[in-house]
């Protein structure tokens, strides 16, 4: 890692340790080699190039931050330092989320093929790229993933940008003040929340802001599910959505009965992880309770509705361009909702773009998106 000492405009004035709000540890994670990043992002990017890939060190961050219960939790990090001079731009990465096992958190693995060595791909063309685990995973591993749930994701986010400056004082690091988002999947609204929380504070300038592929429109979706056949995925996140709001919203604290069919519902509260639940050709009427259902789509089921409409993302006015990144082959419902969500921006002057990928990977489709958010980066508005 390269540590410069004298300082610009752009970085802040060093402190002592012992005076560290969020910063609790840090320490080198891994080296990615810029050489294998290009190898990785080359065929995909453009021709023509303005940036070389650069070796990249990743330094682990343990930082403070709260629980879904307000309760202080030690959480964890990756920061993505590329081996380069000058006063680098930062860029904050929110990964797919839920992951199907712990050991996939970002502080948990190096170079593969996973959102960690995307990221570092991202990082290697000359951004700081900060990659938080999310509550629930890595040195937060004891609480439960508050999956989708807005306010808490998003606060944890902003906690390890907070904690990264402090990482940047200690050491030297130059940054530049501005900050980019970027997210794919469930870190598509934890991104946009997060950029909803950033443009309050005085102190954060936000650059560019890239979603893609998230359900931003929960209540739409909710709705789409219960009236159509949906997809095995589609009705795997429904559950796992109803599953997190279940432990986080008192109100909905019912057994599974109360939301699925007899045998679905004793098959979960046995302990049956949703995952490996084989829902391929169950109609909704199969699975769901006919009352669960109507109460949804007639509006009659208001705590419902309520947690659904707390974590919705709303339109806003921004300065701050957004990009929405879809892939054409993936699940249409996505799309329908990047659509909605573009032309819920109408009554404002915000700057927001939806953008197609024709040349989906269906083995793993976040490499476009990290691809779409070099270009993003690097274009001149």
């Amino acid at each position: 890692m390269v540590i410069i000492t004298s300082c610009t405009k752009e970085e802040f004035k060093p402190k002592a340790k012992d005076t560290n709000q969020y910063l609790l540890e840090s320490k080198h994670h891994y080296q990615f080699s810029g050489r294998i990043m290009g190898a990785i992002a080359k065929g995909y990017l453009a021709k023509e190039q303005n940036y070389k890939f650069e070796n990249v060190d990743a330094i682990k961050l343990t930082y403070r931050t709260h629980s879904i219960n307000n309760t202080n939790i030690d959480a964890s990090g990756i920061i993505l330092i590329p081996e380069t001079d000058g006063s680098l731009p930062i860029l904050s990465y929110q990964h797919q989320g839920y992951l199907d096992q712990k050991i996939k958190a970002p502080s948990l693995t190096i170079i593969g093929s996973n959102e960690l060595t995307f990221a570092a791909m991202i990082a290697s063309t000359g951004y700081i790229v900060l990659v938080a685990d999310y509550i629930g995973y890595g040195d937060s591993s004891q609480e439960v993933h508050p999956f989708e749930h807005k306010a808490s994701l998003a606060q944890s986010g902003l906690d390890f940008i907070e904690a990264s400056k402090e990482y940047f004082k200690e050491n030297g690091i130059r940054n530049n003040i501005k900050i980019s988002l970027a997210g794919y999947s469930e870190g598509a609204p934890i991104t946009l929340a997060m950029h909803q929380l950033m443009e309050r504070k005085e102190d954060i300038s936000i650059d560019k802001c890239i979603a893609g592929e998230g359900l931003l429109l929960k209540k739409k979706w909710v709705d789409d599910v219960l009236k159509n056949n949906p997809s095995e995925k589609e009705i795997t996140y429904l559950l796992k959505l109803i599953q997190s709001y279940k432990r986080i919203y008192p109100k909905l604290s019912f057994g599974w009965n109360h939301f699925l069919k007899e045998d679905y519902a004793e098959n979960i509260e046995m302990g049956t992880p949703i995952d490996s639940i084989d829902w391929n050709r169950v109609s909704t009427e199969s699975v769901f309770n006919l009352s669960f259902s109507k109460g949804v789509l007639s509006g009659q089921d208001t705590d419902f509705i309520y947690a659904l409409k707390q974590n919705e993302i709303y339109p806003w006015e921004t300065n701050t361009p957004l990009v929405l990144f879809y892939n054409d082959k993936g699940p249409s419902h996505l799309l329908d909702q990047a659509k909605c969500f573009k032309n819920s921006f109408n009554k404002y002057q915000t700057s927001i773009k939806l953008r197609l990928n024709k040349k989906c990977l269906a083995e793993n489709p976040i490499l476009p998106f990290a691809i779409q958010v070099i270009e993003e980066l690097h274009s001149v508005q």
